[in-house]
């Protein structure tokens, strides 16, 4: 039983990181309340990074599956000319891990945070740019 509600969750983290993806606007308008200027800056990383090894694969930016739906550019591929001036496109790397509550608990608690891939790698995992998910 555990099993299936582990997989629902799951199912509706990925169905929720989907909807995200589709209504990049709306994604925005969702980071807004903690967007400063130095995150917007950090989220040039992917574009600004200079490679050491152009065929070595040394971040998340340089796998096929981040290359396939990214352009070099840093969106989205396919986004028109027009929404580039006015859009910021990111992606997330989605982490859990049950904890029990107390030691002989029945209850755990699953939280679910959210690692934003364009940050450089020595921000990507400071506690002030994840995003908790309770």
């Amino acid at each position: 039983m555990k099993i299936i509600w582990k997989l629902i969750l799951l199912q509706f983290w990925l169905y929720f990181l989907l909807w995200l993806t589709v209504h990049i606007d709306c994604c925005i308008i969702f980071w807004s309340y903690f967007i400063e200027a130095d995150i917007l800056d950090l989220l040039k990383y992917p574009v600004t990074r200079t490679k050491i090894s152009p065929d070595a694969i040394e971040d998340i930016q340089d796998g096929l599956l981040y290359k396939k739906h990214f352009e070099a550019d840093g969106f989205f591929k396919g986004t028109s000319k027009e929404k580039k001036v006015t859009e910021v496109h990111i992606s997330f790397q989605i982490n859990t891990d049950g904890v029990a509550l107390f030691r002989s608990s029945k209850y755990s608690i699953w939280p679910v945070y959210l690692v934003i891939n364009e940050l450089p790698p020595n921000c990507r995992f400071v506690l002030r740019w994840f995003l908790l998910l309770v």
